[in-house]
């Protein structure tokens, strides 16, 4: 199974309104419960790897129990999102496929027009065709679950992403 391109998205939509940033309101309870991938088995979780440090599935560490995070390798290819789609699901998730491959397509497009634009504005415009033909892109996806009682609210130490 894989992604049908024909099916309807439903990616999870939170609206930032006073109302909808309540925690005990109804609509913040729903979409939180529509999020279904960090809910997998860890025994799934862990067979996201990769041969690049931090590009796979990072989680249970004790130095940062409430963090979790997945890597989807190719993220605007077809390809990228049917392998890992497949290993999380292996009888197929075609919302979550589709949703992805749409999603990454889009921020993918967005990357480029900005990295045109700053390429343009600095005279490089043939380094930025080179370098394009080249470009993949990595979709990192992140969890903090809430604390247990008693457990330290304990979250990543500052850094910046690259």
């Amino acid at each position: 199974m894989g992604c049908a391109s024909e099916m309807q998205s439903k990616l999870p939509v939170i609206e930032f309104t006073k109302e909808n940033l309540d925690p005990n309101f109804n609509s913040w309870i729903s979409t939180r419960e529509n999020v279904e991938l960090f809910d997998l088995p860890i025994e799934t979780k862990v067979l996201d790897t990769s041969e690049y440090p931090g590009h796979g599935f990072l989680g249970q560490q004790p130095l940062v129990p409430l963090y979790e995070t997945l890597g989807i390798e190719n993220a605007t290819t077809p390809h990228g999102v049917h392998k890992f789609t497949n290993l999380m699901w292996p009888n197929g998730n075609d919302s979550f496929c589709e949703s992805i491959r749409k999603y990454s397509e889009l921020v993918g497009e967005f990357d480029q027009i900005v990295m045109r634009m700053v390429s343009e504005s600095y005279g490089t415009e043939k380094d930025y065709e080179t370098i394009l033909g080249s470009m993949t892109y990595l979709l990192k996806l992140f969890k903090y679950r809430g604390p247990k009682e008693h457990e330290k609210k304990v979250g990543l130490s500052p850094h910046t992403d690259k």
